[in-house]
């Protein structure tokens, strides 16, 4: 494979004026990090660090074929090229273990007959209206605007009602 493809993430806390309690592993900013298999480790030694950040009902991993086609033509250019895709704060809200238990069991139906994420069901024991519960509580009730993903909205929805 010619494209290096890594999560990096860095402790950055919220503010003190945020005036926002989150969990600890809500304290990190994280990006992607794509570059050439034979373009140099370290970012600084490239030619060009080109960031980008998705929309907000987007994720990271949206950029993920651009970024490999930037590099690819980069590179043939002979320019040694960094992509990082930035992952908004609100991306640790979002629930992929219904996801990633279809994929880890190469089943689509776990997530898509067991109605993971629409119909409360239940994947391993967990169900997506108690995690988000738990990723919400504490955050509904400050008075300071927190973004959250599109679908977590419609949970919360639900759930509040």
């Amino acid at each position: 494979m010619f494209v290096k493809f890594s999560v990096i993430s860095i402790l950055s806390p919220l503010p003190a004026r945020a005036n926002v309690t989150v969990p600890p592993e809500y304290e990190y900013l994280s990006y992607l990090r794509y570059r050439h298999a034979s373009g140099p480790s370290k970012s600084m030694s490239a030619d060009w660090v080109l960031s980008f950040m998705p929309g907000k009902l987007a994720l990271a991993a949206s950029f993920d074929q651009m970024a490999r086609n930037i590099i690819f033509e980069s590179k043939k250019l002979g320019q040694n090229v960094e992509v990082w895709s930035l992952a908004r704060r609100a991306s640790c809200l979002t629930d992929a273990y219904g996801v990633l238990q279809g994929v880890k069991q190469s089943d689509a139906h776990v997530t898509v007959h067991t109605n993971y994420y629409y119909s409360n069901k239940t994947v391993n024991g967990k169900d997506f209206a108690a995690s988000c519960r738990s990723r919400i509580i504490g955050l509904t009730s400050s008075p300071n605007r927190v973004s959250i993903s599109q679908g977590d909205v419609l949970q919360v929805r639900r759930l509040l009602a």
